[in-house]
């Protein structure tokens, strides 16, 4: 189906942009502090400062970015 000059599937490939777009643009606070808290804990560790746990460290990141990406829970 198509309309007078532009595609359907131009359409729901722009819509598609619009909600990746939006949704990297809710998360860029999660990712900006997720990535100043990986910062922080890998400095610690390589000044021999507080060890972290990866595995709290892997939650922090995965989390922002599957907010960035849409597939936040």
């Amino acid at each position: 189906i198509s309309g007078p000059g532009i595609q359907v599937a131009e359409v729901n490939r722009y819509l598609r942009n619009v909600d990746d777009n939006a949704a990297l643009i809710a998360a860029a606070p999660d990712l900006l502090a997720a990535c100043e808290q990986a910062e922080y804990w890998l400095n610690e560790q390589a000044e021999g400062g507080e060890i972290v746990q990866p595995d709290e460290m892997l939650r922090v990141l995965r989390a922002a970015i599957a907010k960035a990406s849409g597939n936040a829970t």
